[in-house]
């Protein structure tokens, strides 16, 4: 089960929110990272988009360790609607998409695809 409880308001973690649902997983996103020392542009750390489905909040979250793999990249198979990133990328986040795989699958996996 990879959904999660509405608890923040304005920002992760201040735990403000009064709305309660359980928000859907959505897609997968990649948090924003700086460049490396040299200028190359790096990948960010792999995370879940859950939606409210009561307010429609959008709240990128880490993946935990005990999520289930399996249900990850069923969700990232999904299709995804397109105006989703433009929100992701206001919050620091870009859409993972099928260019994505490789990377995808290295940071739920911890290696290279075979």
């Amino acid at each position: 089960c990879l959904h999660s409880k509405h608890v923040d308001a304005m920002r992760p973690g201040d735990r403000k929110a009064d709305c309660g649902s359980v928000m859907v997983p959505k897609a997968l996103a990649f948090k924003h990272a700086k460049p490396d020392k040299y200028g190359n542009e790096r990948v960010g750390e792999l995370m879940l988009v859950h939606v409210c489905p009561a307010d429609g909040r959008i709240s990128p979250n880490r993946i935990a360790a005990d999520d289930n793999v399996e249900a990850i990249e069923a969700l990232y198979a999904e299709a995804v609607d397109p105006a989703l990133a433009e929100e992701l990328d206001a919050l620091g986040v870009r859409l993972a998409g099928p260019e994505d795989a490789d990377e995808v699958r290295r940071q739920l996996h911890g290696a290279a695809p075979a």
